[in-house]
C-alpha cells in the first residue's frame, strides 16, 4: 500500500514537473512581445517629442526628457562631446527649428536602455549658419525613476549607396 502511495506521488510529481517546464509560452511569450512593441512605439513617440519641444522650446520638456548627464556627440568632432546644460542653451536660443521629420527609425530594447538609430531631416539654424539637412542619429535612451531619458545623442551625415554598403546591407526583399 505504501508503494502505490510512493508511487502516486511520484507520477504526479512528474506530471506536475512536466506541465512547468513543458508549459505552453503563448501568454508570456505575447506579453513579452506586447511589452516590446508598447516600448518601442514609446521611444519613437518620446523622440518626436524631444523635436517638438525643442521646435516649440518647450524648456519643461527638454528638461524631463535629457538626462543630467546627456551628451551630444557631433562626427566632426567625437571627442568634444557637448554636454547638456550647453544643449539646452542653443536650443533654447540660438538653434532654431522650422521643420522636421523621422524618415525611419529602428528600436533595440538592451533591459532598461534602448537604441535609437534614425534618418532624421530638419529645416534648422544656429547661431545665423544654415544647419538643414538628413543626419543619421543614434540616441541611448535609459529607464530611469520609472520613465525614459535620453542619455547621449551621436549624430552625422547618413552614408550614401554605394556598391560596398549594398553588398553589406541588401535590397530589401533579398535574402
Amino acid at each position: 500500500m505504501r508503494m502505490r502511495a510512493t508511487l502516486r506521488v511520484a507520477c504526479l510529481t512528474l506530471s506536475l514537473s512536466a506541465f512547468v517546464v513543458f508549459r505552453p509560452v503563448g501568454a508570456g511569450a505575447e506579453q513579452a512581445m506586447a511589452t516590446t512593441i508598447g516600448a518601442e512605439q514609446e521611444l519613437k513617440r518620446l523622440s518626436v517629442a524631444w523635436m517638438q519641444a525643442w521646435k516649440d522650446r518647450d524648456r519643461a520638456t527638454l528638461e524631463r526628457l535629457l538626462a543630467d548627464d546627456f551628451v551630444l556627440v557631433l562626427s566632426i568632432s567625437p571627442e568634444r562631446p557637448v554636454g547638456r546644460a550647453r544643449w539646452l542653451e542653443m536650443a533654447l536660443a540660438g538653434y532654431t527649428c522650422e521643420s522636421f521629420d523621422y524618415k525611419s527609425q529602428h528600436v533595440r530594447l538592451l533591459g532598461d536602455t534602448a537604441i535609437v538609430a534614425s534618418v532624421y531631416t530638419q529645416k534648422a539654424s544656429v547661431a545665423g549658419q544654415d544647419r538643414s539637412g538628413d543626419f543619421f542619429l543614434t540616441d541611448v535612451w535609459q529607464q530611469r525613476g520609472g520613465r525614459w531619458q535620453v542619455v547621449a545623442r551621436y549624430s552625422s551625415k547618413p552614408e550614401g549607396l554605394s556598391p560596398s554598403s549594398g553588398a553589406v546591407v541588401p535590397k530589401e526583399g533579398a535574402k
